[in-house]
């Protein structure tokens, strides 16, 4: 008995399992389609049994009725599958490019977020070292002054002299190291501090400039791949100069997608291109420096602005009788804060490049 029971629940089991497959699944729904007045006439017909029995025999296609059924159901069977791959396929290719562009525009935005806060990081450093150095000059011209007055006035002993000479020399070297610190910072804020990979793009430049290659011609080509969001077409690019010199140095790279060949921009290059245009930007604004500087100097004024920017950050309010006034205020190296009638004297403020007029000048002391 246990083994009938058995044996009827393993076929009932069997029997489920293959109702649960596609084919049968669509059998039975067309065959209720298909044979949907036979059942609507045994539901609710009111003639006799053998009244409908006879009807549903007498049917000309009564054997259609189960066959037709099974021929769609196994032609569904096999078509529904292609068909959902052939729309499968296009979105998969569609997600794949979307997914490709977004990590390209994270990668970048990465890249500049990373470069802003070495910049924010070196500039603060700068900042700090600039300050430290202005003090160090003040403290020598300081003690310059005692000691010229030192010597005037007074038989002062060799030992004092001494010591004022020594503690002179200290300042003196303490402003020379806070000097190279001070250059080296200005050439490597927002470039990583790699200097192994700043010395490469130099050597990578220089090698462009002597394949009779511009700086900004190889920045304008760069920036055209770049702001193209790496889709840039090789038939737009390949005839440009330097474009195999480029490949060739990895800085860019080709790709195929849908038989066309576009151009992209490697992570190497990313850093190359901000590296050439801070440095081509470095290059102009010291142009303007010292454009400004040879002006003072024809006018025998740097000494007296070097004074008058000095009282300025100490506060000191000037005379309209200042020595150079009215030439650094044409130049744009100072502007009006505020005037005070007790003393008919004006108080000014640094503007940015009288302060890199002023670190010119202190660096060159």
């Amino acid at each position: 008995m246990d083994d009938i029971k058995n044996n009827l629940q393993e076929i009932k089991e069997y029997t489920m399992d293959r109702l649960k497959m596609p084919i049968f699944f669509y059998y039975f729904v067309l065959l209720a389609v298909w044979n949907w007045d036979i059942i609507l006439l045994v539901l609710k017909s009111e003639a006799s049994i053998e009244s409908i029995i006879l009807k549903i025999k007498n049917d000309k296609f009564e054997s259609g009725r189960y066959l037709y059924p099974l021929v769609i159901a196994i032609g569904g069977n096999i078509v529904f599958p292609l068909i959902m791959y052939g729309i499968d396929f296009p979105l998969s290719w569609i997600n794949k490019g979307r997914n490709q562009k977004t990590s390209e525009v994270e990668l970048a935005k990465a890249k500049i977020e990373h470069n802003i806060q070495q910049e924010r990081t070196g500039s603060v450093t700068l900042d700090a070292l600039n300050i430290q150095l202005k003090v160090l000059n003040q403290d020598k011209i300081s003690l310059t002054k005692a000691l010229d007055e030192t010597s005037k006035k007074l038989d002062i002993n060799e030992n004092t002299l001494e010591e004022k000479n020594n503690s002179l020399t200290i300042k003196e070297d303490e402003i020379s190291e806070l000097k190279q610190i001070v250059l080296s910072y200005e050439s490597s804020i927002g470039f990583y501090d790699f200097s192994e990979e700043i010395n490469n793009f130099s050597e990578l430049l220089q090698f462009f400039i002597k394949k009779e290659l511009t700086e900004e011609g190889i920045l304008t080509l760069l920036n055209k791949i770049f702001n193209e969001n790496n889709h840039s077409t090789k038939v737009t690019i390949e005839n440009v100069k330097g474009y195999d010199i480029l490949l060739r140095s990895k800085i860019i790279r080709e790709y195929i997608d849908g038989n066309i060949t576009y151009i992209k921009l490697l992570p190497s290059g990313i850093k190359f291109m901000y590296w050439l245009g801070g440095m081509i930007s470095d290059q102009n604004d010291g142009t303007e420096i010292l454009r400004i500087f040879d002006k003072i100097k024809e006018a025998n004024l740097v000494n007296a602005f070097e004074n008058t920017a000095i009282n300025i950050k100490k506060g000191i309010a000037l005379k309209e009788s200042q020595k150079g006034l009215n030439l650094f205020l044409s130049l744009g190296l100072m502007d009006f804060e505020s005037f005070s009638d007790y003393d008919n004297t004006t108080k000014y403020f640094l503007t940015d490049i009288g302060e890199k007029i002023l670190l010119k000048i202190s660096l060159k002391n």
